[in-house]
């Protein structure tokens, strides 16, 4: 009875360590996530436990959390947000997301992909994203498409493997006030978003030393010691009798099977100091993945015989015939399988500090997944919207790990004259998360927020200086299906000045451009501060989503560009999908 009420005062002690710091923010959006959102653990099943473990790979120190689903967690299942009932305690889990520094974001990538890769349940996950909040401080990194539900999340591992030569290598200088860190597990909805606060211990060395046990081969090598006496001791073993000496023709006898059976076989023989230690080395696996993102079917690659024959091809000569890797190496020459979405290959290693050396060559992993997939400069377009992805199946062996996102190629957006469309080149920008709100019982706004930042002019682009001090933001333009503009039920702004949307009309370009224009708005940098406002998109649910008027849908994003206007400034970019 004492083990139960300990078990259930830690749990206890576990669920209070990880509450709800940011649901009582006064301005939610300046506290981790950084979001309108539901925070409280009681509000949700879901939970990261407050213990991580954090080993040394090649690729990179990895962390992971263990998810955890605990029905007795959600005490308040009727939390709402913005007057409507969430139901937190009914929805999946979609995103995981964490708090970060700015200062690990990698120059000129703004952490669009971050340098990580991702586990969830051991499979290999899409990129990992980060994203910056105008309004505050805060950064964070996050996973989408995790999509598990309910009982299934229990027990579960997300790991994140840090690269080694990124910024901050190690969670130790990812995290702002390590060893605390602050993780929220989203909903699909992006309603809910519970966060789990925990800390972290010091990384363990990768192969911690075992004090009470000796090493196999000491060196010097040991002597044999005296055999020990048994419990019921026979005579003490004599020498040969003087009168049937063993011929020196003649083995002796067996140390399996002793003179007598009474007394315990005598010790090995000492290992010669001539003699080589025995051979090290391990044996592993690697898997060739296509993995959808976004919404994208399932793509069985390579149930495609030529698809099959351009890996093993590729594998055979980087790989195989390397000859800096063919001598090091037995077996990897004939895939196990090649068929769906997956390949496999497997073989040994001749040493240890081998492996080690070739599962870090980034280079030639690489090289392999673009070889293998057929590209060189860009993905094939029929793995456009796909992560590709190759990976060891033993960490301690040869462990290696790739992953490339293919992407669409930019569209022909927007259609206008020569104008500078750096996404920093003026003060105002559209944050890259779009989200959503009822709109009426068969219908839902589909948002995207204004936002201001501080421009970076670049003296490459056109206009810098003018684009960096754009006092008024005239016009956004959307990359939009002509053919289903009438799906598009109606166009509002919704800001913190007005308690209704306010319905703005529609602006299509000629049918080739698929444009629809918000014009004219003519909003200043103190509007937008104060008001923070959101273009809407009523679509009704019977059509899809707003990704499904795109003239490419299956991208699952939405393109956009903002204008001054004299239209020399454009500053263009996408929303990110599924975030």
């Amino acid at each position: 009875m004492g083990i139960k009420i300990l078990v259930l005062a830690a749990l206890a002690a576990a669920v209070s360590a990880q509450g709800p710091t940011a649901a009582s923010a006064r301005n939610p959006g300046l506290a981790f996530p950084y979001a309108s959102c539901i925070r409280p653990l009681s509000t949700s099943h879901y939970s990261a436990s407050p213990v991580v473990s954090t080993t040394v790979t090649p690729a990179g120190e990895r962390t992971c959390w263990t998810l955890r689903f605990r029905e007795e967690q959600c005490t308040k299942p009727d939390a709402t947000i913005n007057g409507k009932d969430a139901k937190c305690c009914e929805q999946a889990f979609h995103k995981f997301e964490m708090n970060i520094k700015y200062e690990c974001i990698p120059n000129n990538t703004f952490g669009r992909p971050f340098p990580a890769t991702a586990t969830f349940k051991g499979v290999p996950t899409k990129g990992v994203f980060s994203r910056r909040f105008q309004t505050s401080t805060g950064v964070t990194i996050f996973v989408s498409d995790l999509d598990t539900m309910g009982k299934a999340v229990e027990g579960t591992q997300f790991c994140l493997t840090l690269n080694k030569d990124s910024p901050c290598p190690t969670l130790a200088t990812l995290i702002p006030e390590f060893p605390k860190w602050s993780v929220a597990l989203w909903d699909p909805n992006h309603n809910c978003c519970p966060v789990s606060n925990g800390t972290n211990p010091s990384p363990p060395p990768s192969k911690p030393p075992s004090p009470r046990k000796a090493p196999r081969n000491p060196s010097p090598p040991r002597k044999p010691s005296p055999p020990r006496s048994p419990r019921n001791p026979s005579p003490p073993r004599k020498p040969p009798s003087p009168r049937k000496p063993p011929s020196p023709r003649k083995s002796p006898p067996s140390p399996r099977t002793p003179a007598n059976p009474m007394m315990p076989p005598p010790p090995a023989p000492p290992l010669s100091p001539n003699m080589p230690p025995p051979p090290s080395g391990c044996e592993t696996c690697y898997d060739f993945r296509v993995l959808p993102t976004g919404g994208r079917p399932v793509l069985n690659w390579f149930d495609d015989k030529a698809h099959c024959d351009r890996l093993n091809a590729t594998w055979y000569e980087l790989f195989v015939t390397n000859p800096s890797v063919a001598p090091f190496i037995n077996g990897f020459t004939v895939f196990e399988s090649c068929s769906g979405t997956s390949a496999r290959i497997c073989g040994s290693y001749k040493t240890d500090d081998a492996a080690t050396t070739i599962g870090s060559d980034e280079d030639l992993w690489n090289g392999l997944l673009i070889g293998a997939f057929g590209g060189i400069d860009q993905c094939p377009s029929e793995l456009a919207g796909y992560t590709l992805v190759v990976r060891g199946t033993v960490d301690t062996c040869g462990f290696a790990s790739s992953i490339s996102s293919c992407t669409f190629p930019n569209p022909p957006f927007p259609n206008c004259g020569p104008c500078n469309n750096n996404t920093l080149s003026t003060p105002f920008s559209l944050n890259q998360i779009v989200t959503t709100r009822a709109a009426s019982r068969t219908s839902t706004y589909y948002c995207v927020k204004v936002e201001t930042q501080t421009p970076v002019p670049n003296k490459n682009a056109l206009y810098p200086n003018y684009c960096a001090k754009m006092s008024e933001l005239y016009k956004v333009e959307f990359w939009l299906s002509w053919e289903r503009r009438w799906d598009i039920k109606s166009i509002a702004i919704i800001d913190e000045e007005s308690a209704t949307p306010r319905q703005i009309a529609a602006t299509w370009s000629p049918k080739a451009d698929n444009t629809l224009r918000v014009t004219p708005l003519r909003w200043g940098k103190a509007y937008v501060q104060d008001s923070a406002p959101k273009i809407c998109f009523e679509v009704l649910n019977s059509v899809g989503t707003i990704f499904d008027l795109t003239p490419r849908p299956e991208e699952s994003k939405l393109w956009f560009s903002l204008f001054d206007e004299n239209q020399r400034c454009c500053p263009t970019t996408t929303t990110i999908p599924n975030a």
